[in-house]
């Protein structure tokens, strides 16, 4: 293993990728789609069996701002692990990302994306913008394009170039939207947002849509459920919101 620019690390080892070089999540999923114990080679690209990453994530940008939202649902191998789990979250005051994926790549990624975005203020005594960090996560992402991270990213805030929201496929491309839907359950969430949403929206009807986007995308989606957290980004700054949804009670 051998450390790239930025120094992050780099998984290629005399021509080939070796297991113990990678995340825990990462060996997790190997084990489950491949029975090479020792090397991964072009040859056996592993995550082709993996359609569609676990989790519901929805963004939409609207003039006076952008709303994040995912489900609250953690599962594994089909069993719910957590019905509590964060999938958005706030980098610095005006920009914040939402993950679909594995946990374990989501969380390093929240960490790695803090630490940039401290050393931007650090380096340059201003907050870093929200196509700055997606152009970083980018960058990221493709340093692990062989043995990617298992995860697909929304990234949006609030600049001096007004609202602005991006997405990133797990190798880092990165595309600009007005809305979008990620995970398991985008396929049913983007068929609800797109014919509902319009240029002169506010952010209250973004919330809800996003909050409705995913209701339908859980109805349908059995590894989404449970709730769903928003990250609310103004030029004011950010607010979390936390909306859990009734389980009736057998008896």
């Amino acid at each position: 293993m051998y450390v790239g620019r930025g120094g992050y690390p780099k998984l290629l080892l005399y021509g080939e990728y070796r297991k113990d070089c990678l995340s825990p999540s990462l060996m997790s999923a190997m084990n489950l789609y491949t029975s090479n114990e020792d090397i991964l080679t072009s040859n056996n690209v592993w995550w082709r069996d993996l359609e569609v990453l676990p989790g519901t994530i929805v963004g939409v940008r609207v003039n006076d701002g952008v709303v994040i939202g995912g489900e609250k649902r953690l599962t594994y191998n089909g069993f719910i692990l957590s019905r509590n789990t964060r999938k958005v979250y706030p980098i610095t005051d005006h920009v914040g990302v939402g993950f679909a994926g594995l946990m374990g790549d989501i969380e390093f990624l929240v960490k790695i994306l803090k630490l940039e975005a401290r050393n931007y203020r650090l380096q340059l005594n201003r907050e870093i913008k929200p196509k700055g960090l997606a152009k970083i996560l980018s960058i990221i992402l493709y340093s692990y394009k062989l043995a990617p991270l298992l995860t697909e990213v929304i990234v949006g805030g609030y600049s001096s170039d007004g609202p602005q929201l991006f997405v990133l496929d797990p190798v880092g491309s990165l595309i600009e939207e007005r809305y979008t839907a990620l995970g398991s359950g985008g396929r049913v969430a983007i068929g609800y947002i797109e014919p509902r949403y319009k240029e002169d929206l506010d952010i209250r009807d973004a919330k809800e849509l996003v909050i409705n986007g995913i209701k339908t995308a859980i109805e349908r989606d059995a590894v989404s459920g449970d709730g769903v957290d928003l990250l609310v980004i103004t030029s004011e700054g950010y607010k979390l919101e936390e909306y859990l949804f009734k389980r009736e009670s057998k008896v």
